[in-house]
């Protein structure tokens, strides 16, 4: 932002209050469900989340077993109902969509994957997740949210006979 102001030839002044998230309820609970996923399996390394109102939630595991230390900065509360519905794909659709990004741009998403890995081989998070999931696994819970998702919104958009047939007019040249 810097940069691009000084450019333009503005000045840049720094603001004393960060902008404040406001998730919504939805939002909020997609932020604890998230949260607590990540106490639970990040059990190598250090991940670190900054949120654009200040906040700051950390997560660690043994640093022998993997000595990563990875800054992710939350622009929008969007990024955690995006990874409680799509899990992998959700987390790619965040960074695309700019919801969240890396204090290590070079390295960052390198290291976050380096770290989610070193994590899932590590024995202890294996065990610590195998005594308290039974039969439920985040990945069945987020599939079934993301499969609800789309099928009520698939109930919701109207398909009626003549839309129908606008549809098929304007894609295809028939005579």
């Amino acid at each position: 932002m810097a940069a691009a102001n000084s450019l333009v030839g503005k000045k840049n002044a720094l603001l004393s209050k960060p902008k404040h998230m406001e998730p919504s309820l939805i939002e909020a609970g997609a932020r604890l469900f998230v949260t607590t996923f990540l106490g639970r399996y990040i059990s190598a390394g250090c991940l670190t989340l900054l949120e654009e109102d200040g906040t700051v939630l950390t997560f660690e595991g043994d640093k022998t077993k993997c000595s990563l230390k990875v800054v992710l900065k939350v622009h929008n509360p969007q990024f955690y109902w995006k990874i409680m519905t799509r899990a992998d794909l959700g987390l790619a659709d965040a960074y695309i969509d700019g919801d969240i990004s890396f204090a290590d741009e070079n390295e960052g998403l390198l290291n976050l994957f380096l770290l989610l890995i070193a994590s899932r081989d590590s024995k202890s998070s294996i065990s610590k997740l195998d005594k308290r999931r039974g039969w439920w696994t985040p990945l069945i819970f987020t599939a079934a949210i993301g499969s609800a998702s789309y099928c009520f919104k698939h109930l919701l958009r109207q398909n009626s006979l003549t839309q129908a047939r606008r549809n098929i007019s304007r894609h295809y040249e028939l005579v």
